[in-house]
């Protein structure tokens, strides 16, 4: 089944005494017993289980988000926050709100992994977004542009597939609930626009938190045998490792085309370069 498209609005200096060489050496090694004491009774490190989409305990835990800056224009209000869940990976959003009182909708916009988050910051986009009164949220995937820059050479959105997909479906169940924290957003009016391999995301992230009510989507991918297959997104030199029964069995329980049918949505739009 090939997937077509869809378009929408919708982070004491200890003074030690000057002890003689015996005197450090007990203290010393009592300390490394305890240290090692506590190592073995540490509760087990639980990974992120990226194949449930809805699993927001294994492996997350959110820290408190940080405003790193806030910008007033004449028509909207632009705020960077600084979210973070997991170890080295802190999530920028750009949230920008209209000049007016009381809580308003909010989209959330996830542009392809190529993509960036400039546009976030623009006047023009972010006055465009949020003439109509809603709120605009955005942000990027994982293994996707600042998020994957200390990774090795190697890794790339596709090649990581499950983490990509699974991560950034968590990230934005857990982006929304910043958001209903914060408590001037209308959390009963959220919306979703996705580009590429954002709109995939977004059609996992609409199953798995209903309080998305609306997708906007352009050329969403799935079907992951056959993009795979044929996507221009795949360098050929590396398209028989995706093509693989393990790689493919280890993204299927990841196939928007599989979550669809099941999609309970106010309005949904699709569109296609």
């Amino acid at each position: 089944m090939r997937f077509i498209g869809i378009h929408f609005l919708l982070l004491v200096l200890g003074a030690i005494p000057n002890l003689t060489a015996a005197q450090q050496a007990a203290p010393s090694s009592g300390k490394k017993a305890e240290r090692q004491s506590e190592a073995n009774n540490a509760p087990p490190v639980v990974p992120e289980n990226w194949r449930v989409l809805d699993d927001l305990k294994s492996g997350l835990e959110p820290g408190v988000p940080a405003v790193v800056q806030t910008d007033e224009q004449p028509d909207f209000v632009r705020q960077l926050v600084r979210v973070q869940w997991r170890v080295n990976d802190p999530i920028e959003l750009w949230i920008t709100r209209p000049k007016v009182t009381g809580k308003v909708p909010v989209v959330l916009y996830l542009y392809s992994y190529s993509d960036s988050n400039d546009r976030f910051h623009d006047n023009g986009w972010c006055k465009r977004a949020t003439a109509d009164g809603f709120a605009a949220v955005g942000f990027a995937a994982a293994v996707t542009d600042y998020r994957f820059r200390w990774r090795p050479l190697k890794q790339w959105f596709v090649s990581e597939l499950t983490e990509s997909l699974g991560s950034s479906v968590h990230d934005v169940q857990l982006i929304l609930n910043y958001l209903a924290d914060r408590g001037d957003f209308d959390m009963s009016r959220v919306g979703m626009f996705g580009m590429g391999s954002g709109a995939s995301i977004a059609i996992l992230a609409a199953h798995a938190d209903p309080r998305i009510k609306t997708l906007d989507l352009l050329d969403p991918w799935g079907d992951w045998p056959d993009w795979l297959k044929d996507s221009p997104e795949v360098p050929a030199s590396e398209r028989s490792k995706y093509l693989a029964p393990e790689f493919l069995k280890s993204v299927a329980p990841l196939d928007p085309v599989a979550y669809l049918p099941s999609l309970k949505l106010g309005a949904f739009a699709c569109n296609r370069h």
